[in-house]
């Protein structure tokens, strides 16, 4: 009887050692697993790693002090700590600098605004030149990109860009002698700029009317509706004609010149020097004045 409860000890003993050795065993495989692994998520960058996980001995301790049946869990590696970079004050500065230029939008220069000159000028030329003239002052508008307008017997119309009217105007006047001369400006921006919100509001009612036109319940609808965005359409192209001929008429400034033939000259004849008076005999009724000398005196009277 003490032989066989001997040996149900000894045999317990064993199986029991042979349990704590495969517990043991099993603990430090999944501590390496663990560490290799990547962690999953941060861990805190302040804890230290004595905080974060036990070490060897304290494991080996532990899992001898576990019992078979209980599996410890797996240890955690630390986690990295991640330092972020902080730039000087002298670098954050700059930086918002180049923030701010970015920014920024540019400053946008006031409009201009929409002018349309018209030059009118009178000049006199010989009479055998008008046609000459005239083929001149096309000729001088054309070579300034500009175009004719229309063109008479003594009256010539020609457009040129805005910015080469000085130029023309330079090279037309010394055609002739100038006799007259005008140059006008008329402002047409406030023209301009109800145009573009009366085209905006336009386009607005047009999408509108199309939305409309698309959700028609019946023909009848329909028909109504395109009937009105036939007219705002229409409208609409009246705008946009009026604009343009504003931006054309801005953009080409008109002169005007009118030719007139020089006066002739009018030549007098020379005339022949008028003749002195004859003198005529005077008759005395008395007969003694030539005995006494008194015919030349008479005479010298009559010559006079």
């Amino acid at each position: 009887m003490r032989r066989r409860a001997l040996l149900h000890g000894v045999t317990f003993v064993w199986v029991l050692w042979l349990a704590v050795w495969a517990t043991g065993c099993a603990a430090r495989g999944e501590m390496a697993a663990a560490a290799n692994a990547p962690t999953s998520a941060p861990q805190d960058a302040t804890m230290s790693g004595a905080e974060q996980a036990p070490s060897a001995a304290a494991q080996m301790s532990t899992a001898s002090e576990t019992p078979a049946a209980v599996t410890p869990a797996p240890a955690q590696a630390p986690a990295r700590a991640v330092s972020v970079p902080t730039p000087s004050p002298a670098a954050a500065r700059q930086q918002a600098k180049s923030g701010d230029a970015k920014d920024e939008s540019p400053v946008q220069s006031e409009a201009r605004p929409m002018l349309i000159y018209e030059a009118r000028v009178g000049v006199l030329v010989d009479e055998d030149k008008l046609a000459d003239t005239i083929e001149k002052i096309i000729d001088a508008a054309e070579s300034k990109g500009g175009y004719l307008v229309s063109r008479g017997d003594q009256v010539v119309s020609v457009r040129v860009p805005s910015q080469q009217l000085r130029a023309a105007l330079a090279e037309i006047e010394p055609l002739g002698r100038v006799t007259r001369r005008s140059v006008t400006a008329q402002d047409v921006s406030d023209q301009f700029h109800d145009l573009e919100v009366r085209l905006k509001s336009l386009e607005a009612v047009r999408d509108r009317l199309q939305q409309f036109l698309s959700r028609a319940a019946n023909m009848s609808e329909a028909m109504t509706i395109a009937a009105q965005l036939d007219q705002v359409a229409q409208q609409i192209d009246q705008v946009k004609g009026q604009m343009q001929l504003l931006r054309a008429r801005s953009a080409y400034s008109l002169i005007e010149v009118s030719l007139q033939a020089k006066p002739r000259a009018v030549v007098a004849e020379p005339r022949d020097p008028p003749k002195p008076p004859q003198a005529r005999p005077v008759s005395l009724p008395v007969s003694w004045l030539h005995r006494v000398g008194l015919d030349s005196l008479t005479q010298l009277g009559a010559s006079e």
